[in-house]
């Protein structure tokens, strides 16, 4: 869309605002409106209007706090603010209570027999997108060195724990995503978080599905290769903002080409197995850290 610039008195230019965007933001002549500078760009945007809620309406049966979870957080990502939750029996409401508490905001309201609402409870998202991606690296961190140590010490006693570390990653990526699609952030400093954040959230997901799966004693090669596994997490996003592409990449394949000699000789490591698909979920970031710091 293209608009002409007015002259308007001695110094000012001023342009014609579209009807439409006008419309759609209930707009009026003496409205205020927010202008901002991003690069080349002139960014308008709405002054203080009070934000209509996104609402949706569900049904649902007895299932799976997993199931609820994939329902409720993919409307949570999309930025709805208020679901309201029909179903045939009020016992699927401790289920959905577990659901709604791994979701930042969302609480439960107006119970009844037949059906509940979830609203958000928070006035305004947080806008720190990049500190929820440092917290979820943290959190990660703080997963490996309890793998580590309990596959050394041969004693499998913190699956509860690591759980709770991969639910926390969890709330961290639905947050990135709902304020990415709420603030239609699209910019190089904040849209690659989302892609990067569900990156975190698999890598979250594989080390705890390997620590999981593994029950008996390790071998030193495998436990040397996690070691390695895990340095290669902590340099490549040790510092995002001086990230350097051909040095992580020689890394990268030095390594994944380790891991597959040792597949070969190790009848298919579960541990290797692992180390390999969060390697490969790690060097997927590279583009994405890349753009943050265009």
């Amino acid at each position: 869309m293209r608009r002409k610039l007015i002259k308007q008195g001695g110094y000012g230019l001023t342009f014609y605002v579209p009807k439409k965007w006008v419309d759609s933001k209930g707009l009026k002549a003496g409205d205020e409106i927010n202008i901002s500078e991003e690069d080349n760009k002139l960014i308008i945007e709405p002054g203080e209007t009070k934000k209509q809620p996104k609402k949706t309406e569900i049904t649902i049966n007895m299932q799976s706090f997993n199931i609820y979870r994939s329902l409720i957080g993919s409307l949570y990502r999309a930025g709805y603010d208020e679901i309201k939750v029909i179903f045939d029996d009020r016992k699927i409401i401790p289920e959905l209570q577990k659901t709604i508490d791994s979701l930042y905001g969302f609480e439960i309201f107006d119970i009844d027999e037949k059906s509940c609402t979830i609203k958000s409870v928070y006035s305004e998202e947080t806008t720190e997108i990049a500190s929820h991606t440092r917290k979820m690296i943290h959190i990660i961190k703080t997963m490996q060195d309890i793998i580590l140590e309990d596959i050394r010490n041969n004693k499998f006693i913190s699956k509860k724990e690591l759980f709770e570390f991969r639910s926390n990653i969890l709330k961290q990526r639905d947050i990135i995503a709902r304020v990415i699609v709420q603030k239609r952030s699209l910019t190089n400093k904040t849209f690659p978080h989302y892609l990067i954040s569900n990156n975190l959230w698999n890598i979250a997901r594989n080390y705890y599905n390997l620590y999981s799966n593994t029950t008996t004693k390790v071998k030193k090669s495998d436990i040397d290769f996690l070691i390695k596994t895990n340095k290669y997490f902590a340099e490549f996003f040790e510092r995002l903002e001086k990230h350097k592409l051909v040095e992580k990449h020689k890394t990268y394949r030095k390594t994944i080409n380790e891991g597959i000699s040792l597949i070969k000789t190790n009848n298919a490591s579960i541990i290797i197995s692992y180390c390999i698909n969060i390697l490969m979920l790690i060097q997927s970031c590279n583009s994405q850290i890349l753009l943050t710091n265009h």
